[in-house]
């Protein structure tokens, strides 16, 4: 498992393929139930992972995730088994370990130390366009009171720009949230006619906008498409493969 040095003092984790049970094309941490592997293979391996950071099974809190900007709030832990379509969560319950899933796109975790709030999200480029990440933090702060000079913010292993092409159409789409900021998240390759965003700078300039201090703001820097023999990656199985998951615990 990777950690954030920002999170240093806070429970958390994110997952590569090494230590489950799952066969090819899953092998072998795949902790998905979605992407087609075996119900209880997956489920072993949730409860490896649970072990390897000190928690019970049913601590750990999955959504179904539908590259949306709808964040859930986990205000108890009953809502956790709740089969809620979002791509983020927050919440201040002790004891749950809020986690989101990817193979490409970005988890991001982040923490308030002081209120004792925590975050998990999923930003695919949908997401990102969406605004999910200011999203989250606009919940963090309006609900629980969060000041955005607290919040420390990790963002985690995904596909990098370098590997990410896109059509014309996905840069429209950042144009039209972004402005002319969208110009300097993206590379162009006129001759092919496509487009690579930076999906961690993108998400970064989102935090930044809402207050987050850049020192509290850790980029793993970890491309899933060139180590994919480490994580889980959509793009580079052709999306037969499983699913790493990156998640955070509020005590």
């Amino acid at each position: 498992m990777w950690r954030f040095d920002i999170l240093k003092d806070i429970t958390h984790f994110v997952s590569g393929r090494a230590g489950g049970v799952s066969k090819k094309p899953f092998s072998s941490l795949n902790l998905s139930l979605s992407a087609g592997d075996d119900m209880i293979d997956v489920l072993e391996n949730r409860k490896r992972l649970a072990e390897a950071i000190g928690i019970l099974p049913d601590s750990l809190v999955f959504i179904s995730q539908c590259h949306s900007n709808n964040v859930a709030i986990v205000r108890e832990k009953s809502d956790a088994v709740l089969g809620i379509e979002a791509d983020a969560m927050v919440t201040n319950v002790q004891d749950l370990c809020i986690c989101v899933m990817g193979a490409d796109c970005v988890p991001i975790l982040a923490c308030d130390p002081i209120k004792k709030v925590t975050a998990a999200i999923h930003a695919g480029w949908k997401g990102t366009v969406a605004s999910i990440t200011i999203k989250t933090l606009e919940i963090m702060k309006s609900v629980y009171g969060c000041h955005m000079s607290d919040v420390l913010l990790g963002i985690g292993p995904s596909i990098s720009q370098e590997k990410y092409e896109v059509g014309e159409e996905v840069y429209l789409k950042f144009k039209d949230t972004f402005g002319d900021e969208a110009d300097g998240l993206f590379k162009h390759n006129s001759e092919l006619g496509k487009y690579f965003p930076d999906l961690w700078l993108a998400n970064k300039n989102q935090a930044l906008k809402m207050g987050v201090l850049e020192s509290n703001i850790e980029v793993a820097g970890i491309c899933t498409y060139t180590n994919h023999e480490q994580f889980f990656s959509a793009r580079y199985y052709k999306n037969k493969t499983g699913r790493l998951a990156a998640g955070i615990l509020t005590r």
